[in-house]
């Protein structure tokens, strides 16, 4: 039973854990390359979305996701489809 709240929760995680990089990453590029004329844009651009920047210091500890390798093509799908 455990087992199977794991395998059903593990992609939610996935996916938030995405997200937090993703936040993080807009959130460094804000406050240091993007001036006050530029913020409007860059500000509309985040609200869309963008695919989630890949080459942070996650992909270097772990090789991209944080995931061991077995795992990441499955959860990367599943935590696509949430977000």
């Amino acid at each position: 039973m455990a087992w199977q709240e794991v395998r059903r929760h593990r992609p939610l995680t996935y996916a938030h854990s995405l997200a937090e990089q993703n936040l993080e990453t807009l959130r460094i590029e804000m406050t240091t390359t993007v001036t006050e004329d530029q913020w409007p844009a860059k500000v509309a651009e985040a609200e869309r979305g963008r695919p989630t920047p890949r080459g942070g210091p996650a992909d270097e500890v772990s090789g991209g996701s944080g995931l061991p390798p077995q795992d990441d093509q499955g959860h990367r799908a599943a935590a696509q489809r949430l977000l």
